[in-house]
């Protein structure tokens, strides 16, 4: 089947986003609609739309990497920087380069879109499976 790197649609998407950041994040993470409408469909810095992208195999939400925008000031100048954000594969689809793929499509449309740095940081699932 075929895949496609989209950006989350809050309408068609949202549910499968969901599904995808329980499984890898467990129950307790913070899932409400509302909160991303209001980081990535709302956010002031976003020049294009949403900056949160989804790894689509048909309707199945299979990877994710997002970018969170803001304005940083550094020696006097401001510069746009994103925050990279619920990085995430399908456990099913582990070992197949899905993480590496949505990191450079999102620096690349980050880099279209006028982000000048990307931050990211590990956490303890960040390591090879």
């Amino acid at each position: 089947m075929e895949r496609e790197i989209v950006r989350l649609d809050m309408d068609r998407d949202f549910a499968s986003f969901e599904e995808l950041s329980i499984i890898s994040f467990g129950e307790a993470t913070n899932s409400k609609k509302e909160m991303y409408e209001w980081l990535f469909d709302k956010n002031p810095y976003n020049k294009s739309g949403n900056m949160m992208y989804l790894l689509k195999e048909g309707d199945k939400v299979i990877g994710c990497d997002g970018l969170l925008p803001n304005e940083l000031y550094v020696n006097g100048k401001t510069l746009l920087t994103a925050h990279s954000v619920k990085s995430m594969t399908h456990p099913d689809y582990k070992r197949q380069g899905i993480f590496r793929k949505m990191t450079e499509n999102s620096c690349e449309r980050g880099k279209q879109d006028g982000v000048d740095v990307v931050i990211g940081l590990a956490n303890d699932q960040s390591y090879a499976a």
